[in-house]
């Protein structure tokens, strides 16, 4: 990447890291006004299975030069950092509550195709390593996300088997170059190598996800999906003591549902 200076990537630094810190003091905002937070209760996905790369990533680039596609980049994320950092001190994190129940396998809808790489250097592509047993996605973009994802899973191997896939989706190729570059400190806050094989650094240039309800990138979503990748139950944000006891029995419903097919 010759057009990675260090003066850019300085830049880049302080883009990314100011707002993480903002939203560690989300506490601290002036504004006292109450924001009722909507409930989650109908299904949510695409209407049809991605049934090829058409909702993955686009690896083309644009016809730019090497400095104005790096300001391109500097100026998208400006833009969309300030907009999440507002709506995630005004909510506190949380974008919505978690349905209360499954969604019913005929209404629910189906997941992005995200792809990218392991830690363990494979290839992951969500519809053909994930496909064929109920599972559980971690979607985030950043460290507040995956630490809000993270507290979901807490003691979920006492719950159920069900796989658990860490999917961190960078929006552009820097955020995504250094993610990598530091991959070695994500092995080491992880439980075993085992778990490197469902660890994907992914690349997608969309900011936002309306489908999935993944419309800020600072914030983690967590997806509970079947065999077919049909989303039956997502949360957003940490998790409340109710939604915690309402997830695990998603997955224990999913699972007995999973049994008699």
């Amino acid at each position: 990447m010759p057009y990675l200076s260090l003066r850019n990537l300085n830049t880049l630094t302080g883009v990314c890291l100011k707002p993480l810190g903002c939203i560690r003091n989300y506490s601290q905002s002036s504004s006292q006004e109450v924001v009722k937070i909507p409930k989650l209760l109908t299904p949510i996905g695409l209407a049809q299975p991605p049934l090829d790369s058409s909702y993955a990533v686009n690896n083309k680039q644009s016809k730019l030069t090497a400095g104005q596609r790096q300001d391109k980049i500097l100026r998208e994320m400006r833009g969309s950092i300030v907009q999440d950092i507002s709506e995630v001190q005004e909510k506190k994190g949380k974008l919505f509550y978690a349905p209360p129940r499954v969604f019913k396998k005929e209404s629910s809808l189906w997941m992005y195709n995200f792809e990218g790489k392991s830690l363990s250097k494979e290839k992951v592509d969500l519809y053909k390593n994930c496909l064929g047993k109920p599972f559980i996605l971690l979607l985030f973009g950043n460290s507040y996300g995956e630490n809000q994802c993270k507290q979901w899973i807490t003691g979920i191997d006492k719950v159920t088997d069900f796989p658990v896939f860490f999917f961190n989706v960078q929006s552009n190729i820097l955020k995504y170059f250094l993610t990598r570059m530091f991959s070695g400190s994500i092995k080491r806050s992880l439980p075993s190598k085992e778990s490197w094989n469902n660890y994907v650094i992914a690349l997608n240039r969309r900011l936002r996800y309306p489908e999935i309800q993944w419309n800020n990138r600072l914030v983690g979503n967590v997806f509970l999906l079947d065999e077919s990748c049909k989303i039956r139950w997502a949360a957003t944000g940490f998790p409340t003591e109710k939604e915690l006891t309402e997830f695990h029995a998603a997955c224990e419903f999913l699972k007995s549902q999973s049994n008699k097919e």
